[in-house]
């Protein structure tokens, strides 16, 4: 199925239209998502991937397997983050622009600070956004 828009995921609805609908958020990602969940998500596990992003489960195991894993558990959510990779210099990215693949075997950094801080009891609390949210001053 390919859903359409006229509007761009980051586009933001009025504060009268969010009131109106009943929303907390404005903007259309969270209410896309929101949406989507409710109309074909409910008593079935979705994932939230960009189309540029990978998913990096144990040992290559497929994704039905891992939905697998997380109902046998009787677990009803899971958090994650994107951690971004970058290489050395930004030179390197742009000599790759040409690669048909990624080359894992290259020096890649990441930033190490924890992202999620991880409660007993209920949802994670995000700690940290990630250097791209850094940028935004979403902090």
């Amino acid at each position: 199925m390919v859903l359409h828009s006229a509007h761009r995921y980051g586009d933001q609805i009025t504060p009268e239209d969010a009131v109106a609908l009943g929303l907390r958020h404005r903007r259309l990602a969270l209410i896309w998502r929101m949406f989507l969940l409710e109309k074909y998500g409910l008593d079935t596990w979705s994932l939230h991937l960009d189309a540029d992003e990978f998913l990096d489960l144990p040992d290559g195991m497929p994704v039905q397997d891992f939905a697998h894993l997380l109902e046998c558990a009787d677990t009803r959510a899971l958090w994650s983050i994107m951690l971004d990779m970058y290489p050395p210099t930004p030179d390197d990215l742009d000599a790759m622009r040409a690669d048909d693949m990624i080359d894992l075997d290259r020096d890649w950094y990441f930033d190490g600070r924890r992202h999620l801080w991880v409660h007993r009891f209920g949802k994670p609390t995000r700690v940290y956004p990630g250097a791209r949210g850094c940028c935004t001053g979403s902090v």
